[in-house]
């Protein structure tokens, strides 16, 4: 089974990465999601992925997003934000594929450190 991290996994190729995760059950396993700002989009994906570490935009979604697993009784994944979020979903030490569908220059880092950490990347924008 092949271990991915997706950045910008509630945007339109993001939401399309996990479709196929979702049709191709025992072939993948999500280890790591980064979002900006779409916490509701970002819920459903954890508790249906359930990744060990997720990233949001900022320290207040990070927190919103706490909130909103507990209410749901989702066990929470590591909550990271902003440019440290992005790189350790990025370079997540388990992921050996990661998805690079976060919009513009947002993600260019930690697809950059990832490929570095030696994981085989797909940039796509």
């Amino acid at each position: 089974m092949k271990q991915l991290a997706i950045l910008g996994s509630t945007g339109s190729i993001g939401r399309q990465c996990l479709s196929v995760v979702e049709a191709l059950p025992g072939r993948f396993s999500v280890v790591a999601l980064a979002a900006g700002a779409n916490l509701e989009e970002l819920g459903g994906q954890i508790e249906r992925h359930k990744p060990e570490v997720v990233s949001v935009g900022d320290a207040q979604k990070a927190d919103e997003l706490a909130v909103r697993l507990r209410e749901k009784g989702i066990s929470l994944p590591a909550i990271h934000h902003g440019r440290e979020g992005m790189l350790a979903v990025g370079t997540h030490s388990a992921a050996e594929i990661v998805v690079s569908a976060a919009v513009g220059v947002v993600g260019l880092e930690a697809t950059y450190e990832s490929g570095k950490a030696g994981s085989d990347n797909r940039a796509v924008e």
